[in-house]
């Protein structure tokens, strides 16, 4: 998606969603070059909640930190940033309880817990993705940059100026391990997305 081809596809594609996005980014895209594509990672890294069969890794809690999380304040894209992607990957790591989640490697192989889970991104109470996260690729077998990543069957869409949620769903009984010295479990979610930018 990062090719000539794919600006054009995810032009048409816009095309196709216009409708949803805010009154702001619908008017720039009805005029001549009032958008740009950038392309963009929208990432986040978090410490896993032990315990928990619901982990909210982004939310209306979430902020914007370098290295941490790239999403705009409130877990969301700012007015005029609409994001179209067809790749995200899932890395794991682990590190003391207390580091923070940009300081952690993200080179270690899913454990079974995180594997047996699901994924879900929703925005304005649309589900945009849900997958195992077993249908991901780890990062500790992963050959070259960017093999990691999952190739989805089609287009999706997160619009501007609205929360998104990505969150963990765990079976039941199923939790992470234990919190340890070293070991305390962390994941890095990341979409290699196309961004509007209003000119």
């Amino acid at each position: 998606m990062n090719n000539l081809i794919g600006h054009l596809t995810v032009v048409e594609f816009l095309k196709t969603i216009v409708g949803f996005f805010s009154t702001s980014l619908i008017q720039a895209m009805g005029a001549q070059g009032g958008v740009f594509l950038d392309p963009a990672d929208l990432y986040v890294k978090k410490k896993i909640a032990l315990g928990n069969t619901r982990v909210k890794l982004l939310d209306v809690n979430s902020i914007q930190l370098d290295g941490v999380c790239s999403f705009d304040s409130r877990g969301k894209l700012d007015q005029n940033r609409a994001a179209v992607f067809s790749r995200i990957a899932i890395r794991y790591g682990e590190g003391a309880a207390d580091a923070s989640p940009g300081s952690i490697n993200y080179n270690k192989a899913l454990p079974a817990p995180l594997s047996n889970a699901d994924i879900e991104i929703v925005q304005k109470g649309r589900v945009v993705l849900r997958k195992s996260v077993s249908s991901f690729a780890t990062f500790g077998t992963a050959t070259e940059v960017g093999a990691d990543y999952l190739n989805l069957e089609s287009l999706r869409y997160l619009i501007d100026d609205e929360d998104v949620e990505i969150n963990l769903l765990f079976p039941d009984g199923v939790a992470m391990q234990a919190e340890g010295a070293a070991t305390t479990p962390y994941i890095y979610v990341t979409i290699a997305a196309l961004v509007t930018r209003k000119k």
